[in-house]
Parts: C-alpha cells; sequence; structure tokens
C-alpha cells in the first residue's frame, strides 16, 4: 500500500511546482513583467522588442505563450509576425496557439500569414 502512496504524493507536489523563473532574471536588462507591460506600449518598435524578449524566454514561462497569442492580434503586421516567429520557434510546446495562428492565417500581411502557416505545421509535428 505505501509503495502506491508514494508515486501518487510525488504527482500532487509536482503539480504545485510549475517553472519559475528567478525575480531577478531578465532578458535584455528588463524583466518579464517589463516585458509584458510593453506589450501594450503606443509605439510598435518597443512592442516587437518586446515579443523578441519574450520568445527568448521561452515557453515553459506560462505568461509567455498567452502574451503571444494576444500579440498576434496587434494592431501592427511587425508585432504579428515576431509574435508567429517566436510561436514558430517554440513548435509543439506552443500547442495552446493553435487556435490563434489559424486566425492568423487570414491575416492581411503576407508575412504574417506565411509564418503563421509555418508555426501552425511545426505544432502538429508536419
Amino acid at each position: 500500500m505505501t509503495k502506491a502512496i508514494i508515486p501518487l504524493l510525488f504527482s500532487i507536489v509536482l503539480l504545485g511546482c510549475g517553472p519559475r523563473i528567478p525575480d531577478d532574471f531578465t532578458v535584455s536588462g528588463k524583466t518579464l513583467d517589463e516585458w509584458l507591460e510593453a506589450q501594450s506600449d503606443s509605439q510598435p518598435e518597443v512592442r516587437v522588442r518586446a515579443v523578441r524578449a519574450l520568445s527568448n524566454v521561452g515557453p515553459v514561462v506560462p505568461e509567455v505563450v498567452p502574451a503571444l497569442i494576444r500579440a498576434l492580434k496587434d494592431p501592427d503586421a511587425g508585432v504579428r509576425g515576431q509574435a508567429a516567429l517566436a510561436l514558430l520557434k517554440f513548435g509543439p510546446e506552443a500547442k495552446d496557439a493553435a487556435p490563434a495562428l489559424e486566425a492568423a492565417r487570414n491575416d492581411s500581411d503576407n508575412t504574417v500569414r506565411n509564418l503563421a502557416a509555418k508555426a501552425l505545421k511545426k505544432i502538429e509535428g508536419e
């Protein structure tokens, strides 16, 4: 009976242990929260830099993929393209982005459409 309880307890403990980054973690001199906040900046260049920085953080941090999904709806094509490129880089780890990438395949910008299609293929393992 003890042998059956140990794996169960181990699983319960692991469920509460999601990816954590240290409070002093930075990308290009800014914290994750600062980059997430920068996605709301009025200047498209700042939002593009934010998306690039988030792509360097990676998909294991829970806030990153949802932030990139939001960026796929940015009014600026450059921001949308960088988000699609980041999701392409993440591949199957960005599976939650599949519906947003599917929508981005109809984007008004050709580059965004192409990157979204490639990202979907990579996520789906094609």
